[in-house]
């Protein structure tokens, strides 16, 4: 099997972040594109969906995707690779990703 060198195995995507919500299902589009529009929905109750979207950097390895502000490279979030289930670009949103 071929193994990429050690320096190609992250790539990175600087990006504005929507936010995150829970879904009721691990998989499919139909999911993502419910979540998203849920998160571009204000939401007064919500101060993560109330505040205005963060550039964040996302990170994607082998190992998982990490989630760092910007400005701080605070890390946000790190989702391990054997968590995430589904991702995709959203049709009807070509500047969505998500995943789950």
């Amino acid at each position: 099997m071929y193994e990429l060198p050690e320096e190609d195995n992250e790539i990175l995507f600087s990006v504005k972040f929507l936010g995150r919500v829970e879904v009721v299902r691990p998989t499919g589009l139909q999911i993502l594109e419910e979540a998203a529009e849920n998160l571009k929905t204000p939401d007064q109750f919500n101060a993560e969906k109330a505040a205005k979207k963060s550039k964040v950097h996302i990170f994607l390895s082998m190992n998982g995707i990490d989630i760092l502000e910007n400005k701080t490279k605070f890390l946000l979030y790190s989702c391990p690779l054997s968590t995430v289930s589904f991702c995709a670009i959203l049709p009807s949103s070509p500047r969505v990703f998500g995943f789950v």
